[in-house]
């Protein structure tokens, strides 16, 4: 094998690495997310036993060590109430659990509001800005 295609296979295999590990805190933080939603943890555990598998492949995948195929983070979502998109940094509002200064109930706001159509988020907008003068 001559090196162009095996450095162009160890930067593949490094690319999905790194996709492997995004989605895979995503998973964790979207756990911590139902927690918090839940007033209670939702543990690897548990989540695991939600959705009939074996926790350690759930930490595997929330680590990225094994990829996650698209029917799995569906389930995933689904047990989690997130849409798969999100794992894929496709909305937002999800990065605000870091700041302190939201709650738990902005947070769900801020999903709902991500969740309407264009003409309604503008108009919520407006209002919050008449709101904030």
């Amino acid at each position: 094998m001559d090196t162009t295609v095996a450095n162009k296979m160890m930067r593949t295999d490094f690319g999905s690495q790194v996709v492997r590990r995004k989605i895979g805190r995503r998973i964790a933080l979207a756990r911590h997310i139902a927690s918090k939603r839940g007033n209670r943890e939702v543990t690897v555990e548990s989540l695991a036993a939600k959705l009939k598998m074996f926790p350690v492949r759930l930490w595997e995948i929330e680590e990225g060590v094994i990829s996650v195929d698209a029917t799995e983070l569906s389930r995933i979502g689904y047990a989690l109430d997130m849409p798969p998109g999100w794992f894929f940094g496709q909305y937002d509002w999800a990065t605000c659990v870091d700041d302190a200064f939201l709650s738990m109930s902005d947070l769900i706001l801020a999903k709902t509001i991500n969740q309407m159509e264009n003409e309604a988020k503008n108009a919520v907008q407006q209002i919050v800005m008449r709101i904030s003068r």
